[in-house]
């Protein structure tokens, strides 16, 4: 036989036996893959409230709002705030020229004190016997009369200047500087632009359900059409005592507070939703090879984390009678036996009863 057939055999032998070696090896390794968690028996925690939910059709509107004026004419000195800007409770908003009104203040002034040294001298003279009491009287009157209208003289120098009665922010102006504006004419709008109001109607065939002790103890959240993605936490206001003759409702409305992030306009719509809980709460106990750890009213269990199967240490209070009462949420799953022989991090599975003869 030539020495070339021969090796030719010899490698394909090598070649056989190679991969008949690696096959086996193959083999070998997938018999030890074997699941290393740990099979746990699981309970989820159940919703135990029932609820309905209502929603409605809200608009937003300033929570305050007001139209200031002068209570006195005058010429406008100085205004000096813009649409949309910023205001401060107490903010200097607009001023009328002062000139007219401080010699008035002036002129009170001086008579004020004439008709008080008048009266002064008066009493000393009624004292001695040198004047009748009638004189005395009309002295005294006319001093009254001088110190009112000094009284007046300064409240109206007071009514020159035009301060903000709460934080807000400027909606609209009414007038521009120069301007010769009369009592009560209406020279800046402002409204509170930190909490707002939400209107909605609710229907009279509703109002069974959801009276004003429903709509206070129930979890109210809204929902503006221009962030769709955020729902506000919200507070009950007031709701009219008569219904709307057109719509056949009441008018309910709720507050909010404005977050930092979010430009909340007065005009907005949205929608108001009312989760309204209908039974009592059930009571959930734990069974006790859920607790691996205890002091007191603070219970240790696991909880399986869903995405990744590992054991999370979590912390349940507990009442008298070992009812739970915070630290879990419905759709948690927590090991209900052997707790204490399980550790934070470890794997595990849901233990599955398997089937016999």
């Amino acid at each position: 036989m030539p020495v070339t057939k021969i090796r030719s055999g010899f490698r394909l032998i090598s070649l056989i036996s190679l991969i008949a070696l690696l096959g086996g090896c193959e083999k070998a390794q997938s018999d030890t893959l074997v699941d290393a968690s740990t099979p746990v028996k699981l309970m989820e925690i159940p919703q135990l409230k029932h609820s309905k939910t209502h929603q409605f059709v809200a608009q937003v509107s300033a929570s305050k709002q007001a139209q200031l004026a002068f209570q006195v004419p005058g010429e406008i000195a100085l205004l000096d705030v813009r649409m949309g800007q910023k205001i401060e409770q107490g903010q200097l908003l607009a001023k009328l020229d002062q000139q007219d009104y401080l010699l008035a203040l002036a002129a009170m002034q001086a008579n004020f004190e004439l008709q008080q040294a008048r009266l002064k001298r008066a009493r000393q003279l009624f004292e001695k016997h040198l004047v009748s009491e009638d004189s005395l009287d009309q002295t005294q009157t006319a001093y009254t009369e001088a110190k009112l209208n000094l009284q007046q003289a300064q409240t109206d120098l007071s009514y020159t200047e035009l301060h903000a009665p709460f934080p807000g922010g400027i909606s609209i102006t009414h007038a521009k500087t120069y301007q010769f504006v009369d009592a009560k004419q209406a020279v800046v709008s402002m409204l509170n632009n930190q909490n707002f109001d939400i209107d909605f109607n609710l229907p009279v065939h509703l109002t069974s359900e959801l009276d004003i002790d429903s709509l206070k103890q129930s979890s109210l959240k809204v929902r503006l059409s221009r962030f769709d993605n955020v729902l506000l936490p919200a507070s009950f206001k007031e709701i009219s005592t008569k219904p709307d003759v057109d719509t056949n409702s009441y008018k309910v409305t709720l507050t909010i507070s404005r977050p930092a992030n979010l430009n909340i306009l007065s005009g907005m719509s949205g929608t108001v939703h009312i989760v309204q809980t209908l039974a009592k709460q059930q009571d959930l106990f734990l069974p006790l090879g859920a607790i691996y750890s205890q002091e007191k009213a603070l219970a240790q269990v696991w909880r399986m984390n869903e995405t990744n199967q590992l054991l999370e240490p979590v912390t349940v209070v507990l009442d008298a009678d070992n009812r739970v009462v915070s630290g879990l949420t419905p759709g948690d799953n927590i090991v209900i036996a052997g707790a204490k022989n399980l550790n934070a991090g470890q794997k595990v599975r849901p233990w599955v009863k398997e089937g016999g003869i």
